[in-house]
Order: structure tokens, then sequence, then C-alpha cells
């Protein structure tokens, strides 16, 4: 009888097991590194590739909202576009579950344009290109809001994950950037940019083995000196000191800070910035930033920040203070083998970038040294030391700047002012 009682309690126990285990397998909070597709339930998976489909592009294009994709480890040479909403893509192996955007393309490795996706357990790699005009190329682009990245190697893209503005609630966790970083509301295709487009989850991510330091409305802090790329939104009175930030994207962020300090940082080979978008009453100084895209940046309206004692060679643009930033101090800087040196304008229209003060800063070697141009204005440049350059000081359609007290020195051209032809 007890054997007989023992048998029966078994049967019983397994019938509840074929009934439960299913569905605990199929809500478990996964890792993005699984044995085989046995770790699901066969009613969670609405397609595996490639065996249901050849390619991941073609299960989305078949798919219907809310549905599961399962990728099978190997590589797939593609640039996904996921436009079905509520859909889940997840790979087998994070490892070895390789999707490649092709270092050719013109297109990011994965676009998301449809909200509430997830992206889970891949290598997501090459969305890059060389074309300057490309510098937002990326392995993940999000343009639509509430996406889940969580569990992926995000490696050697041009930007590596980048969500538009006007996105909102994205969830980014547990990712490995390598040679790649991330950058928060990029605005360059609506123009238009707000603190909440900066505030997403971003929890326990890495750039090159070293953590991702994210906090938002936080104050009176310093960020620690081990960590491979800082952002901060709506903080103040932070500083971030004594970082050494290589092979990566846009290595320091402030959006929407006050009164926070960026001192004795260095940065080389990177695809970004140092850059402060909507913030005021910061103080960037002594920090040295090489091969990247702007040196140092005060993006969007920031205003009233001081940028000093910095030195930065071999970037695309040194110094730049753009779209609608404001009365900012530029001053002892060392700006040399830029393409430009400093550079002061706006964009996008009617942003002005305005009441800006430049002056004994050293500029040389750079292709033009000091560029003031379309919508801007109210710029004071004086006592700066520049040379060797092969424009010092090009105007380009902006009005009500005082140039004096500058030294030129074996420049091509010292000086040279562009007015915009008037229409006939």
């Amino acid at each position: 009888m007890k054997i007989k009682g023992f048998v029966n309690d078994l049967v019983i126990f397994c019938f509840i097991l074929t009934i439960f285990l299913p569905l605990t397998m199929s809500q478990s909070n996964f890792n993005g590194d699984f044995a085989n597709t046995n770790f699901f339930s066969s009613n969670s998976i609405d397609a595996i590739i490639p065996d249901d489909y050849s390619t991941i592009q073609e299960a989305i294009d078949n798919a219907n909202p809310g549905e599961v994709i399962f990728v099978k480890s190997g590589l797939y040479k593609e640039n996904i576009l996921v436009n079905i909403e509520n859909l889940t893509l997840i790979g087998e192996n994070k490892t070895n579950t390789i999707i490649d955007g092709d270092k050719l393309s013109i297109k990011h490795a994965i676009e998301i344009i449809s909200p509430n996706v997830t992206i889970r357990g891949f290598t997501i790699k090459n969305g890059w290109n060389e074309d300057e005009h490309l510098w937002d190329l990326s392995g993940i682009r999000i343009n639509a809001s509430n996406t889940k990245i969580i569990g992926n190697i995000i490696t050697d893209n041009r930007i590596g994950l980048c969500t538009m503005s006007k996105t909102y609630n994205h969830t980014i966790k547990d990712n490995e950037f390598i040679n790649d970083g991330l950058i928060l509301g990029n605005y360059v295709y609506n123009h238009h940019l707000s603190i909440f487009d900066f505030r997403h989850i971003v929890e326990n991510n890495t750039v090159n083995g070293k953590p991702l330091y994210y906090a938002y409305d936080k104050n009176d802090f310093t960020v620690p000196e081990t960590v491979g790329l800082a952002y901060l939104v709506n903080c103040t009175n932070a500083t971030i000191r004594n970082l050494n930030l290589n092979d990566t994207d846009f290595f320091i962020n402030l959006a929407g800070c006050n009164k926070c300090n960026v001192i004795n940082n260095t940065a080389d080979n990177t695809d970004g910035e140092l850059i402060l978008f909507l913030s005021e009453n910061c103080t960037i100084e002594n920090n040295t930033v090489s091969n990247s895209l702007h040196g140092i940046c005060l993006d969007y309206y920031s205003k009233n920040n001081i940028v000093r004692f910095n030195e930065v060679y071999d970037n695309w643009i040194g110094i730049s203070s753009i779209t609608g930033s404001e009365n900012n101090k530029i001053y002892s800087n060392k700006a040399y083998k830029n393409r430009i040196g400093i550079e002061i304008t706006t964009y996008y229209l009617p942003m002005k970038s305005h009441d800006h003060d430049l002056y004994e800063n050293e500029l040389y070697k750079n292709d033009n040294g000091i560029v003031i141009s379309k919508n801007s204005g109210d710029i004071s440049v004086y006592n700066n030391s520049i040379y060797n350059n092969k424009f010092g000081i090009s105007i380009q359609e902006s009005e009500d700047n005082t140039i004096s007290e500058n030294i030129f020195s074996k420049n091509i051209f010292s000086a040279i002012f562009f007015r915009k032809q008037l229409e006939s």
C-alpha cells in the first residue's frame, strides 16, 4: 500500500508539473544565455530562426504583435527593422547569436520603430560607416517608446545604442558595451529635447569591462573613478573627476544638470563627446580629449557654463557651443590639430547661440582656429593666440561680434568673413 500510494502521489506531482512548469519557464527572467529551445514552453515561442524562417527580418515581417521570435546561435548578417509592436527577439546565447550590421552599410544593425519591443541575448555589432554624416549610425537605434534592451553584447558600432528624443520609458539593463557606448535623447531629426528624453531605467551595464554610471535626480556626489562612461540627468553639485575613458562613445554626459564639475578627465579614440544638454552653471576644466567627434560640446540651450584649461586635439571639432546655447565662457584652452578648434553655431532655427566670451585660448595647427557661423552672434573674441592654422578666424552669417586684441601668426588666412548674399 505504501508503494502504491507513493506511485499515485508521483503521478499527481508529475501531472502538476506538466501544467505549471511551462508557465514558469515562459515567465522566467532570461539572461541571454540558453542551452537550447527546451528552456521555453512550446507555446511561448512563435517562430524559431533558422528553422521557421531563414532570416530574422523574414520572421519579423511575418510576425503579429505580441509574438516571440527565438534565434538560434549563429551569425546573421542583417540590418534589422523592428516594426511590429510588443515583439520579443531572444537569442539563444548572447556570445554566439550574432547580428552583424555590415560596416559598409548605411543602416543601423537594429532599428526599432514600434513600441514595447524587447531585444535580449544577442551580440550586436558593425552598425558602422566611416562617413562623418553618418556619425550616429548605431548598433541599436530606438525610435519608439517602452523598449527593453537586456543582456546583450553591443560592440564595435559607430554608436552602440541611440535613443531618439520623444521616446520614453526604456529599460537598458545587463548589457556589455565593448568599444561602444550610448547616447540618450538624440534630437537631430526632430529638433526637440527635454529632460524626459534622458530619464530611463539604465542598470548594471558595463563599458569595456567598467561600470556604466547612470544617475538622475541626485545631488552632492562624486562619480567613482573606476567607471567606463558617465551619464548624469537632472543632477546638482556633482563632480566627475579623474576618469580615464577610451574606445567608447559619448563618454561624459550631463543632461539638465546644474553646478556640476567635470575635472581632470582624459578621453581618447571615442565616437562621441564630453557633452552638456540643457545644463547650466557647470565648470569643465583640465580635461584632455583626443580623437573624438567634438572634444567638448555645450549643446541644446546649455548656458552660463565655464570651459577652461582643457586640451583638445585631433578631434573633428575641439570645443563647440551650439544649438541655442548662451552666455558661456570659453577661455585658457589649448586646441590643436582639429578640423575646427572652437566653433559657435546653431544648426536649427529659430535657436540662436549667443553672448559668449572666447579669450586667452591657444589655437594652432587646426584647419580653422575659430568658426562663428549661422544663427549665432554677440560673441566676444579677444586675447587669443591663433597661429599656424589654415584659417585663423572664420565669421559666417553671424552679426554683432567683437574681435579684438588677438595675436595672429603664420596662418594661411588670419581672418575671413562671409556674409549671406541678399536675395534679388
